[in-house]
């Protein structure tokens, strides 16, 4: 870089420009260079420019002859006007005359004297040579070829205003360069700028560069920057004015202009021009051999007739003046872009970058132009016309509107001194009962009574006076006055304690709580009338009478929306119940009977006969106690916190020995009755939600799958595109649910299962799953906590199992099993998180939530294709596919009825009914159930209880962050307009195609399957006519249900002994008739209060002639009818747990070490054989699990291959085919036999003392996935000494060895062969 200094070159280093000011500014160096180069200019400046020894040698060009001779010198004596000493731009000398870079105009053109403009004429000559070469440089340029803007506007007019403005003026040398000189010269040079982009800078003639001559010029040599600031900036437009055409001027244009001037500016002269002065003969002047000592200052420079910008004038409202309504101190206090002039009572505004003169035929220059929309001057304006705001900066205020707040402030102050002397005279008056307040206060402060609000709020409803609150708190303190007042709150946590703590709980609560209503007042207010239970099978009449009690006319109307149908769901569930016999005071009735066979005795309490007679068919097995009770509830489908709660309707015990044709009588009769009261409640039923219990789903089978979507249905046009969804419905389109809770809880369960499930070609089981979650970074308690079967209802530690199996990471390993199996863990994670996630994130959409259960549906699909039930027992497949199924339908209905609505997935299922059951255990207890009567009476109070924790969440805290979500808790977009079901349906799909591509012919095949394939027919035959193999189910330890998926077979091995079984036997034909909708009539027991009243019934019986209550009489009755019951004293005395939750997991082998060889692990290969057409056959596999025993938790991870052989040790493993291997395989030929994955995998178990483990050779591809080799040579070792241990322990013969090892049917790809076949 230059220095500032001297002008020299020094080299900066990595430190930059401040080396050069450390280490080289004002050191002996420098000051030398300085004076050297002081010096040099000095003596250039007195002896002219020196040109070079070669300089004689070049060439010159012929000469122009002169035609006009030297002007005659004038006397020093100045006897004129005063000259202008400013050099033009083409400077005149009296020996040569260049010509000027425009076009010389006429004297009259010329501007005064005062008038001069830096853009075309110099202030001074300059000294500098580089300012020489470019003031040379421009004199040469031809004007003509410089082209010109469409505006007229020069990219160097910022150079072109006085140059001082630009700097600070106690400020010189390099400081200017540092104080924002540098800024403004890149602003227009830019940094690395080259020949074209500077030549782009000169345009409209020559005056732009002029003016950055004089900028410069005036910075160098007036203010003393250093010249090696601006040499590039110099060179770079030498160069750009070289590209431009060189301009040959006439001599007589030049000397005609030379006389015009003489004329205008030289002392009179009284002879006229002699002869000898006359024009010469035309010559052409040299340019080039001019040298920089023969350019002199002339007098004066032509100029050319401009016209000045006016600038822009602002419109004033009429009346305003620019100089009392214009704010002119906002100038002062920020910096705006345009200054301002008043030119005869008119305000002109300027443009900072302003031209200041005009081009071609403009009324403005471009800056000027762009005025009326800078925005700082229309808010000037605009304030202008409508005023200031009053808390605005006053600089924004003219002065008129100053004036006008001073007077504006002193009236205001004025009227503050007015109420000021007002108010001190009125409380100078009122001083004497401010003792009054000051008592009130008092008497708040010492905390005697708490109510203190209801109390005032009291006393101003009845408009008393300080004195009279005063004496209401008085008595209130000492016990003789109890505020009645109450306000909502007060009613919903006085009930709310009612209903969960009972009447002994009230009664603390509200002499102990001034807040809390009496019991007596919260009855009164408890709008939940009592739900009266069914006697045997149920009718509509009590249906409907429950309806009625639990949906109120204020709640209806809430949740309509103008006339729009409201939806809602019908849910059942069970709850176990005690086996016992209660009488109802009610209704006079026996409780506690199954609904099934209650019929065959009287349920009326008239005498001790029909006590007698029905304990007699209870010892009889006539009829049966109630085990469980099912219990049907309405889901609205709504936000609204009021009435989104559950509302039970039916409450009917059972013995659990009805099948599913009574079971969906059951359900018809609460649909008929809920239908029937559709034109009053305007709640459309849309779904049947079920927990997925078997007979319920055989029920749900024949009420929701009697024929196909009509096409003249509204939701047929938005459903019918979806590909291979089913289409059967029921009347009015109804469709069945299963609670998504339930389904998560399954899932998990499934994973439990010892016997594994089939991903595509991979076999994984809860072993392999807990190595791989290990091998993920899981600790072993953490695992082993997750696999924990001791409470199969956790829905939290379900989602805990799939959280970390859709997040376990890719594998490190290169082991072809371990991969595989991971592989196969990950499908299974992504499957199962996009079935969960529409459930618990709550800031998906409705359109991702569709989406993602879509993805769920094809993923299902297409894995139960390929592996069957061996994937996931088919009732649990089965109940998947009815959830998203029902999801859909149910958005189809919403779009169609309530279009501009929102909809809520989340409120499908039976979760608002589990919430229920959550108060009831809360209010009984959750080491007790309770029999028929009690779950009768709270069954209103929980509804009740729901009703007010949905009012008010904030009372409540559910220990389970998945219990909270709520539909006020979503905040996902939920509105149906913004919703298309096929473009989320073929979204889902293409979801799963994008993360997994090796699913894509699957999914092709599937759409080439002739077939008619839906998700509930993946293989074309409906699922639910199909009946199950016996090992399809979802839990190992219970047999298989005849009844889980064929409604035709009843549900009891035996129903054809049962007292109401059908006299004939149930048939496919007759199976799906739809259940009669015409129920018997009985005499309908009274439901209302005012039916109850009206009731008299004797609440005495007589025993031996004794009158005893009825309800003593029962307990006298089942004294030696003991029942099982969930609160066994004698268990709890022994301290023994109703659960078994303390039984001990698998001990973690802390010593276990990773470098021991002598282990065989999951994962693994081995040799052992199988048979096959009564042969002994050898077989390659992948061990999947190791049993040390035969117990439940029998698996281990690991075994040591001293105890392999011993008696009790099993191994399961996954049999993977052995194909002839090829010299792409193995290059060098050693292996004959590779591995490869079986298309469908199967796995056995064989004894410990068959299975050899094996070490074969990995072979790792560049692509695809790796395998083991073999040769035949060790496959032959292997088979020779696996038949010696089946010949040593098969003494017994051959029917005990076809015992011990596994049978296979022959394949193709088993038993091993080669190539040939052989």
């Amino acid at each position: 870089a230059l220095c500032p200094a001297c002008g020299c070159e020094v080299k900066m280093g990595p430190g930059g420009a401040k080396n050069i000011i450390l280490t080289h500014v004002n050191t002996k160096n420098c000051i030398k260079n300085k004076e050297k180069r002081l010096k040099k200019e000095g003596d250039a400046r007195k002896h002219g420019r020196q040109q070079g020894l070669t300089a004689f040698l070049k060439p010159r060009a012929p000469k122009i002859p002169a035609q006009v001779t030297a002007p005659t010198r004038t006397s020093s004596q100045p006897s004129g006007p005063s000259f202008d000493t400013r050099l033009a731009p083409l400077p005149l000398s009296p020996a040569r005359i260049s010509p000027p870079a425009l076009s010389i105009p006429s004297p009259q053109s010329l501007p005064p004297p005062n008038q001069n403009s830096v853009q075309t004429v110099l202030a001074r000559a300059p000294t500098s040579k580089l300012l020489l070469a470019l003031q040379k440089k421009i004199s040469r340029v031809d004007p003509a070829s410089i082209p010109a803007t469409e505006s007229g506007y020069d990219p160097l007019a910022p150079f072109g205003g006085d140059p001082s403005a630009y700097a600070n003026p106690e400020a010189r040398g390099d400081d200017l360069w540092e104080d924002g000189l540098n800024k403004h010269v890149h602003a227009t040079f830019g940094w690395g700028m080259d020949v074209e982009e500077a030549k782009g800078l000169i345009q409209n003639g020559t005056e732009g560069v002029n003016g950055v001559l004089e900028f410069m010029r005036y910075f160098i040599e007036e203010r003393g920057v250093s010249e090696g600031l601006f040499k590039e900036k110099i060179e770079l437009l030498i160069k750009a004015l070289d590209t431009f055409p060189v301009r040959v001027v006439d001599s007589d244009e030049i000397n005609s202009a030379v006389l015009d001037i003489q004329s205008e500016y030289a002392p009179p002269s009284s002879s006229p021009p002699t002869k000898s002065s006359s024009m010469k003969p035309t010559s052409v002047i040299d340019i080039d051999t001019l040298s920089d000592s023969e350019i002199v200052p002339i007098s004066k420079r032509p100029q050319v007739v401009r016209t000045p910008c006016p600038g822009y004038a602002p419109p004033f409202p009429d009346g305003a003046s620019p100089h009392k309504d214009y704010p002119f101190a906002l100038h002062a206090q920020h910096t705006l872009p345009f200054e301002y002039e008043i030119r005869q009572g008119v305000l002109y505004v300027r443009g900072l970058l302003c031209r200041r003169w005009l081009h071609n035929k403009e009324t403005r220059c471009p800056p000027c132009e762009m005025l009326p929309q800078n925005s700082a001057l229309a808010g000037i304006m605009k304030r202008i016309k409508d005023g200031v705001h009053d808390n605005a900066n006053l600089a924004y205020n003219s002065h008129s509107q100053l004036v006008a707040k001073y007077y504006h402030r002193g009236e205001q102050l004025n009227v503050q001194k007015l109420k000021g002397l007002n108010t001190e005279k009125m409380l100078r008056v009122r001083a004497k009962a401010l003792s009054n307040h000051k008592r009130l206060l008092v008497a708040i402060r010492s905390g005697k009574v708490e109510a203190v609000d209801r109390i005032i709020r009291i006393g101003l409803k009845r408009g008393m006076g300080i004195k009279a609150m005063l004496a209401l708190y008085e008595r209130a303190a000492t016990g003789a006055y109890r505020p009645r007042s109450y306000i909502e709150e007060d009613y919903l946590r006085g009930l709310l304690l009612w209903r969960l703590g009972g009447n002994r709980v009230a009664k603390i609560a509200h002499r102990s709580l001034n807040q809390i209503p009496g019991l007596s007042t919260l009855r009164r207010h408890s709008t939940m009338p009592r739900i009266m239970p069914s006697n045997g099978m149920p009718t509509i009449h009590e249906i409907q009478k429950n309806i009625d009690a639990v949906l109120s006319e204020e709640e209806l109307a809430a949740s309509r929306v103008s006339e729009v149908v409201c939806h809602q769901i019908v849910m059942f569930d069970e709850m176990s119940i005690e086996k016992r016999i209660r009488w109802d005071d009610k209704t006079n009735f026996f409780r506690g009977v199954c609904r099934e066979h209650g019929e065959k005795v009287s349920l009326e309490f008239g005498s001790v006969d029909e006590l007698k007679e029905l304990f007699r068919s209870l010892d009889d097995g006539k009829v049966h106690y109630a085990s469980e009770a099912t219990i049907g509830a309405l889901g609205i489908l709504t936000n609204n916190r009021r009435i989104y709660g559950a509302r039970p309707i039916l409450v009917s015990g059972t013995c659990k020995r009805e099948n599913a044709i009574k079971h969906a009588q059951l359900l018809e009769t609460t649909l008929t009755a809920v239908n029937a009261k559709k034109d009053i409640t305007k709640l459309r039923v849309v779904s049947i939600a079920s927990d997925g219990e078997t007979k319920r789903g055989s029920a749900l089978v024949d009420i929701t799958f009697k024929r196909q979507l009509s096409s003249t249905s509204p939701i047929h046009r938005l459903l019918s595109p979806l590909p291979v969804m089913d289409f059967f419905v029921g009347d009015d389109d109804l469709t069945p649910d299963k609670d998504y809770k339930h389904v998560f809880k399954r899932i998990r369960n499934l994973f439990l299962r010892a016997r594994g499930l089939d991903v595509l070609e991979t076999h994984v089981n809860p072993t392999i799953m807990k190595a791989h979650l290990r091998d993920a970074g899981g600790s072993q308690e953490h695992v082993e906590s997750l696999f924990k079967p001791d409470d199969k209802q956790d829905v939290t530690l379900a989602y805990q199992l799939l959280r970390d199996l859709w997040s376990l990471p890719e594998t490190t390993s290169i082991q072809p099993m371990f991969v595989a199996q991971r592989d196969a863990l990950r499908l299974l994670g992504d499957l199962f998180r996009h079935l969960i996630w529409p459930y618990i994130c709550v800031d998906l959409s409705l359109s991702e939530q569709l989406k993602h259960l879509s993805a769920a549906a094809w993923f299902t699909l297409v894995l139960f294709r390929k592996s069957g039930k061996h994937f996931i027992p088919t009732l649990l497949y089965t109940d998947i596919m009815l959830m998203i199924k029902n999801v859909y339908f149910c958005v189809a209905k919403a779009k169609i009825d309530n279009p501009s609505g929102m909809f809520w997935i989340i409120l499908l299922g039976t979760d608002r009914l589990e919430t229920i059951f959550g108060i009831l255990r809360t209010i009984i207890g959750t080491d007790a159930n309770v029999d028929e009567l009690q779950l009768v009476e709270r069954m209103t109070g929980t509804t009740e209880v729901s009703n007010i924790l949905a009012i008010k969440p904030e009372w409540d805290s559910s220990p389970r962050p998945v219990d909270r979500i709520n539909p006020r808790s979503w905040t996902g977009d939920l509105r149906l307009e913004l919703v298309n079901l096929l473009t989320n349906w073929t979204g889902g799909r293409r979801l799963v195609v994008d993360k997994y591509p090796q699913l894509a012919p699957l999914l092709d095949a599937l759409d080439r399957d002739t077939r008619p394939i839906t998700i509930l027919s993946p293989l074309g035959v409906l699922l639910v006519d199909e009946p199950l193999a016996e090992d399809d189910n979802e839990d190992p330890d219970i047999a298989p249900t005849p009844d889980s998926a064929n409604p035709t077979v009843p549900d009891v091995p035996n129903s054809s002994s049962l007292p109401d079984s059908p006299t004939s036997p149930i048939t496919a034909d007759n199976a799906r008739t739809l259940v009669p909708t015409s129920i018997r009539s009985r005499a309908n027991p009274p439901t209302t209060l005012s039916e109850l009243n009206e009731c008299t019934f004797d609440r005495f019986v007589f025993m031996d002639g004794v009158k005893v209550n009825k309800a003593r009489a029962i307990k006298i009755q089942s004294r030696y009818r003991t029942q099982a019951s969930s609160t066994d004293r004698l268990r709890r005395v022994r301290e023994i747990a109703r659960f078994d939750v303390n039984r001990p997991c698998r001990p973690v082998d802390a010593d276990f070490d990773e470098s021991m060889e002598d282990i065989l692990m999951c994962g693994e290969p081995i040799a052992t054989v199988l048979i096959s057409e009564d042969r002994l056959w050898l077989c390659i596999g992948a061990v999947t699990d190791i049993k040390n025993g035969t117990g439940k938790d029998s698996s281990v991870t690991d075994i040591e291959l001293d105890i392999l052989s011993e008696d009790g040790i099993f191994i399961e493993f996954q049999i993977i085919d052995v194909v002839p291997a090829t010299t792409d395989d193995d290059q060098t030929e050693k292996f004959d036999w590779r591995t490869r994955a079986r298309s469908k995998p199967e796995v056995f178990t064989v004894p410990g003392q068959f299975v050899q483990p094996v070490h074969p050779k990995l072979q790792v591809p560049e692509t695809g996935s790796t395998f083991w080799m073999f040769a035949s040579a060790e496959l032959i070792a292997l088979s020779a000494d696996l038949l010696q241990r089946v010949n040593s322990a098969s003494d017994a013969g051959v029917s005990r060895r076809n015992r011990i090892i596994p049978s296979v049917e022959r394949t193709k790809d088993f038993p091993y062969r080669e190539a040939s076949g052989m």
